[in-house]
């Protein structure tokens, strides 16, 4: 059974309503803009197109040039060969996770299991569908560590179909190891099961120069599995979350499915989107995209070890995190299971102005420990020492009596 947060939202709604006016959102999905630097020009180059343009249908089975433009980018600079029939491009990544499961669905698949945690509309599309849902749940106390034999005595007993992970780990941005994966890989191959991992949030990692739109490590070690379907969403690590599309990677037969069903149910494609593609896969534009992504890697590295610092002599700790721009918070000493959180949320709400998101909305089991999302990219120096000294001193007010 999915759990019902709307009262996260509605307490939002409440607060807007009275005090007229938006809260600091620590844990949203925008980034503060004074914090960024963003591709300026690309943009605008994006948004300026021939008239005659705008009056074009182009669905995604239509988009055959962009994608041997993509491919011909994703061997040049990120070694990885992938041929056209091997991509598909959707509107944005949430398509491409409806799309994919869709397509899975119709092809018979019934019973999924899903890594905790996780993006809500992966787990609204199989549950909109009447499938079997079963849950695998990664634990902060053990820092996420996947138990192999575990998982798969699982899958085995469930009679899974589908295994779906989020790499790096859903709003940790913590990469799953490579061996770990290699592993994870050869296992879903010898269960013949198919395997989706959902990137979207990836191509930041904090240890490499560059940003990407696939791990070529993973890559790799994918090419071992013919049920695959890899999704990424380049734009978002420009912060372009106006102005994106996704990409779905796997062998030609699923692709086509996602493509037809892309049709049926997204319709076509706007112009500045198409735009968007076509100078972002521009070899010109290359060095500069790469240059912008490095100032905001910066960015994000510091704040980091500024929320790191933060936290010492506190009860709270921070995920050891690796790439994107979010990570959380957790207490050492209360599990979200012994916390009210909607009395917690509530407090932080309407007396700090500050709007979070506890970490049972990203479908944490209770038995993890409590945390907190936090943007990266957002004015960390200008929020933390309100949030920091409230939730330390006063957090065990908000523990339920037993």
């Amino acid at each position: 059974m999915i759990k019902d947060y709307s009262w996260i939202f509605k307490l939002y709604k409440e607060y807007k309503m009275q005090k007229g006016k938006e809260p600091f959102f620590i844990s949203g999905w925008d980034i503060d803009n004074e914090n960024v630097v963003f591709p300026e020009t690309l943009i605008k180059s994006a948004l300026s197109f021939p008239y005659a343009e705008s009056m074009e249908y182009n669905f995604s089975e239509d988009l055959h040039h962009l994608k041997l433009m993509i491919s011909k980018y994703i061997l040049e600079y990120e070694k990885i060969d992938l041929i056209e029939d091997e991509i598909c491009i959707t509107h944005n990544a949430t398509s491409s996770i409806y799309l994919t499961l869709y397509s899975l669905i119709l092809g018979g698949c019934k019973n999924f299991m899903i890594f905790t945690p996780v993006y809500f509309s992966i787990l609204h599309t199989i549950n909109d569908f009447n499938c079997n849902l079963f849950y695998f749940h990664l634990k902060n106390q053990d820092q996420f560590y996947i138990d192999l034999d575990l998982l798969f005595s699982q899958i085995v007993l469930n009679n899974i179909d589908v295994l779906v992970i989020t790499d790096p780990i859903y709003s940790t941005s913590i990469l799953i190891p490579d061996d770990v994966f290699s592993e994870i890989i050869n296992r879903c191959k010898k269960a013949n099961i198919w395997i989706v991992v959902d990137s979207t949030l990836g191509g930041i990692n904090w240890n490499e120069e560059i940003i990407r739109n696939f791990s070529k490590k993973k890559m790799d070690i994918l090419k071992n599995i013919e049920k695959k379907v890899i999704i990424s969403s380049f734009p978002k690590n420009l912060f372009l979350n106006g102005l994106k599309y996704s990409l779905a990677v796997g062998n030609k037969d699923i692709m086509i499915k996602i493509e037809d069903l892309s049709c049926k149910v997204s319709g076509s494609f706007c112009t500045p989107q198409l735009n968007l593609i076509k100078i972002i896969y521009d070899d010109s534009n290359y060095s500069f995209i790469q240059h912008i992504a490095t100032k905001n890697l910066e960015k994000i590295k510091n704040n980091y070890s500024i929320l790191e610092a933060s936290l010492l002599g506190t009860d709270w700790e921070v995920c050891s995190s690796n790439s994107g721009y979010f990570t959380m918070i957790y207490n050492v000493n209360y599990k979200i299971y012994e916390i009210d959180s909607q009395l917690f949320v509530k407090e932080i709400l309407e007396n700090h102005d500050i709007r979070i998101l506890p970490s049972e909305y990203f479908n944490f089991q209770y038995q993890n420990l409590y945390g907190i999302r936090i943007n990266l990219l957002k004015d960390i120096k200008s929020f933390l020492p309100i949030l920091i000294d409230s939730i330390d001193k006063n957090f065990q007010r908000f523990k339920y009596l037993r």
